[in-house]
């Protein structure tokens, strides 16, 4: 389903499932499960994977953006978006990800099949990275992201973007009037806010 969500031209659920069949054989996820001592590990180690995600994403928001997104940056392509970053990467993010997850992989891979001679110090890491995994990762992005800001980030919309509010937000907002809005997939050119014989908020339009 993510990849293709990422190349939707090339992958489609079909050439998807076949891919992932193959590769199947490579990976032989079978082994995980044949146990029920390495299944419990193996599903409680996923954290290595899954940690630095989650500290990436309360960096990236509660530091960095300072809890301000721009939501009509969400939906546009346009380069000078917050979100578009390069080419639509956020390869600030992909490197601290691998970063933060790579030295959780060999204790995995120990927890799972024991390796004689393992390093202890790799296989603490690993027992530690629900710590390790999380505050590592965030640290690198925050310093990352000095060295290399993200563009605009922590701005806030420039004007009240009605097409992201419903109806109730916009008589909330104190604005009675406004033009050109798109109005649950309906090209709206005037409008004003009314309100009927119970108090609630109503929308009067003129459809174009």
């Amino acid at each position: 389903m993510d990849l293709a969500g990422v190349l939707p031209r090339y992958i489609n659920i079909k050439r998807g499932a076949i891919i992932t069949a193959l590769l199947s054989w490579a990976t032989q996820p079978w082994n995980f499960y044949n146990t029920s001592s390495v299944f419990i590990t193996v599903m409680s180690s996923f954290g290595v994977i899954v940690t630095p995600i989650i500290a990436i994403t309360v960096a990236d928001y509660h530091i960095i953006r300072k809890g301000r997104l721009p939501l009509s940056h969400l939906y546009i392509t346009d380069s000078d978006g917050t979100f578009y970053y390069t080419k639509g990467f956020n390869y600030r993010a992909i490197f601290t990800w691998i970063c933060g997850m790579v030295p959780g992989l060999p204790g995995l891979a120990d927890a799972v099949s024991p390796i004689k001679g393992f390093p202890e110090g790799m296989r603490n890491f690993f027992y530690g990275s629900v710590v390790f995994s999380f505050f590592c990762p965030l640290i690198l992005y925050v310093i990352i992201c000095k060295i290399f800001p993200v563009k605009n980030s922590g701005m806030m919309e420039e004007e009240v973007a009605y097409d992201n509010m419903t109806i109730e937000e916009i008589g909330e907002s104190g604005s009675q009037n406004y033009n050109m809005i798109l109005l649950e997939g309906i090209d709206v050119e005037m409008g004003s806010m009314v309100k009927d014989i119970n108090g609630s908020v109503k929308q009067k339009v003129i459809e174009t």
